[in-house]
């Protein structure tokens, strides 16, 4: 669990992209390898969820964490709520998963 007294800050609105490798040749890798291009970034993909909690613990940032869902208009695969949720569990002193951030609301 985060310890919300430890950490500087909170980041709510983490995207968790597709996982990379685990997806049909879709397209999706020449996607992002264009877009991180266009825009400048350092990476040719986005990072994995483990590496995104990686990224924010060095930081001392905690991250609120969700699917990016557009499977439905791209065809591209996305983290199922469940996969996210498990790797949230595996990085618990970093990343919040947003359902259970919504739950805890209700």
């Amino acid at each position: 669990m985060v310890d919300f007294s430890t950490i500087r800050a909170i980041d709510f609105h983490t995207h968790a992209e597709e996982a990379c490798g685990c997806h049909d040749d879709d397209g999706y890798d020449e996607l992002q390898s264009t877009m991180a291009k266009y825009f400048g970034a350092p990476w040719a993909h986005p990072p994995t969820i483990p590496q995104t909690a990686a990224h924010y613990r060095e930081q001392n940032i905690a991250a609120v964490i969700f699917p990016v869902d557009a499977e439905r208009e791209t065809g591209y695969r996305r983290y199922s709520n469940y996969e996210v949720a498990d790797l949230c569990a595996e990085h618990s002193d970093i990343l919040i998963p947003q359902k259970v951030l919504l739950q805890g609301l209700s």
